[in-house]
């Protein structure tokens, strides 16, 4: 089927792509099946290749890495039918299936599957790397947000600035007590320059006044579970982290009683008050300043789920943070929002 540009239709081409999608996967599971074959047989030895991984490289041209994780995939997925039927099905990518089949087990498949169903791929990422390191078989039970892990900064720099500046930074590193916690170094270095560029004249200071980006952090005052908000979302971090912004972060209080959802109003009666500035900050803390449906952090907008037009209360279950883009789709219609501040927001 094809389609020309003044013909086209979102619906029409969206069933386009989740058709090749689907004959992608089926296809990659014949290459899977016909790769375990091979390698069960050893067949790979009288086309000249020592094995499965040299096949693949030397007669199919593929990496040493992507050698490995379809001999991998190939030999694990037997004993995992529920993996293979949700990615027969187009509902778990390749790189998804590939990370998860590496530590799930007939007894946990159906749990990564229910993972993924709910929180998506780059938290299954999330989870099947922490399940590596804890020698678990399935993702956390009860989770509260991502597990902690650590996170690679990259700079592009040329081969001579890259030599001058490693040997700046070991300098400085040995003056500052040697190597040790990169962020602590880091975070250090980045204050110094922005203190010097605060001591220059009046008319630097001055261009140099803008705001920090915002970093949102979470805590429940009670147990004192600790999270940073990321672009994949919450992130588990040590308590004495968020202790250590409080010094001079806004903290932002939400009780749980703000949180219970209050019955629409009547059919007859005025609309409810608009959102307050305090109302909007609570909203936009708790969704972590970002956009709820594409995670975008410009121009933020508290929207209401139930219209005030409706009966829709002023509250934070009925509030959801959206970018001014969605904002506008949401309004026209073209994008719908359900759920709850509690239960959680879906787009479609």
């Amino acid at each position: 089927m094809s389609l020309t540009k003044s013909a086209l239709d979102a619906h029409a081409l969206h069933d386009q792509i989740v058709v090749c999608v689907l004959n992608c996967n089926r296809g990659r599971l014949e290459l899977l099946d016909s790769v375990r074959r091979m390698d069960e047989s050893r067949l790979y030895v009288e086309l000249g290749c020592s094995s499965i991984e040299h096949y693949l490289q030397k007669k199919l041209g593929f990496k040493k890495s992507s050698a490995w994780s379809h001999k991998s995939v190939a030999r694990a997925l037997p004993e995992l039918p529920r993996l293979r039927e949700t990615f027969a099905n187009a509902k778990m990518t390749w790189s998804t299936l590939r990370d998860v089949v590496s530590v799930a087990t007939s007894r946990s498949e159906q749990l990564w599957i229910d993972c993924l169903e709910k929180h998506g791929a780059d938290v299954v990422d999330r989870e099947v790397k922490a399940a590596k390191g804890d020698g678990r078989d399935a993702p956390r039970d009860g989770e509260y947000s991502l597990p902690a892990h650590l996170v690679k900064l990259t700079f592009a720099l040329t081969a001579d600035q890259y030599e001058a500046i490693i040997e700046k930074l070991k300098l400085a590193q040995s003056r500052h007590g040697g190597p040790g916690d990169d962020g602590p170094f880091l975070e250090l270095l980045i204050d110094s320059y922005l203190q010097s560029l605060s001591e220059g004249p009046s008319d630097e200071k001055a261009s140099n006044t803008e705001p920090t980006k915002t970093v949102v952090y979470h805590q429940c005052p009670t147990c004192r579970t600790s999270a940073v908000e990321t672009a994949a979302g919450p992130v588990e971090i040590e308590s004495t982290a968020v202790d250590a912004a409080t010094e001079t972060a806004t903290v932002i209080h939400i009780a749980p009683e703000e949180e219970r959802p209050l019955a629409p109003l009547a059919d007859d009666a005025q609309p409810d008050s608009e959102t307050s500035s305090e109302m909007r900050a609570k909203a936009l803390a708790r969704d972590g300043h970002r956009c709820q449906s594409c995670r975008g952090r410009r121009e933020l907008h508290a929207h209401h789920v139930q219209p005030r037009s409706t009966g829709g209360r002023t509250q934070l279950d009925n509030l959801v943070t959206t970018c001014r883009y969605c904002h506008g789709l949401l309004h026209q219609d073209r994008l719908i929002v359900t759920g709850t501040g509690l239960t959680g927001f879906e787009f479609s």
